[in-house]
């Protein structure tokens, strides 16, 4: 539920965004009537295709099992991970996400479907990685209480997941009427990612970044954003904000089970593209 809210709020910033570019453009229109028209025959092509690089921001959106920060675990293997002793117990008191920047290239194939809308499908390879981080209270065992562990660096080097995805997005794009060589638009659709290193991770065991939150290498996203044309004289550069949800838990509850994974009730993708395309 969660996550179809926090889609709708950002579905009504873009078209309000979008409402608003498009009042602003038509009051400085009159201003720009001495401005010569180029590529003035571009967007009647049947078709048109061209490049991307991006800059972007990639988080998760976690979701813990309730009362994770009751259960205390105790066992020699959990103990061996993280220096707590033989006989130390511990209890998890908060779980934290952080996201990084990244980048992308892809490219674009455009498709006219009228006047107003085209079909954009634009493959690409994305690079990103995110952090887990799980902070722990350790029992004292003299006075019976619970006090927090200090983790090293390298337990949060392990958090670390590092991925490079295929990107597969089909959108359906919505353009404004084009204000001499202006012309902004708003874009949505679906994109599939399929995670390259998350594979890899599954297959060698050896790999302990991945030991305690495996990722499933498929998922489906929903995307909407919004951005504006610019006609040049040899091309079109356009720049586009567009935000990308996950729909899909992404952990992985295959044959390994750990803490980790029995802490988090659910874990989603989200992404944040500023988005230069040259066509």
């Amino acid at each position: 539920m969660k996550i179809y809210e926090k889609m709708k709020h950002y579905i009504k910033s873009v078209l309000s965004l979008a409402l608003l570019t498009c009042v602003t453009l038509n009051v400085s229109a009159q201003k720009q009537r001495t401005l010569p028209m180029n590529l003035v025959d571009y967007d009647e092509a049947a078709y048109h295709f061209g490049f991307t690089l991006a800059v972007n921001y990639m988080s998760f959106s976690l979701n813990p099992v309730s009362g994770y920060n009751l259960q205390v675990y105790d066992s020699l293997p959990v103990n061996n991970v993280f220096n707590f002793g033989t006989d130390a117990k511990m209890k998890i008191s908060n779980i934290q996400v952080k996201g990084s920047p990244g980048f992308s290239v892809g490219i674009v194939g455009n498709f006219r479907l009228g006047e107003y809308f085209d079909l954009r499908i634009v493959p690409g390879l994305t690079m990103a990685f995110r952090e887990i981080q799980w902070e722990f209270l350790k029992e004292n065992p003299s006075t019976g209480e619970y006090e927090p562990f200090v983790l090293t660096d390298t337990y949060k080097k392990w958090m670390k997941i590092e991925s490079v995805f295929i990107d597969l997005p089909v959108m359906v794009r919505y353009k404004a009427k084009r204000i001499y060589n202006v012309r902004p638009y708003i874009i949505g659709g679906v994109e599939y990612k399929f995670d390259l290193l998350a594979v890899k991770s599954l297959q060698n065991s050896e790999m302990k970044q991945f030991d305690f939150i495996p990722i499933q290498p498929n998922d489906l996203y929903g995307t909407l954003g919004a951005g504006f044309d610019f006609y040049m004289f040899w091309f079109k550069l356009g720049v586009e904000l567009r935000m990308s949800y996950g729909v899909c838990d992404v952990v992985n509850r295959g044959n390994k089970t750990t803490f980790c994974t029995e802490s988090v009730e659910s874990l989603h993708s989200k992404q944040f593209n500023l988005t230069f395309t040259f066509e």
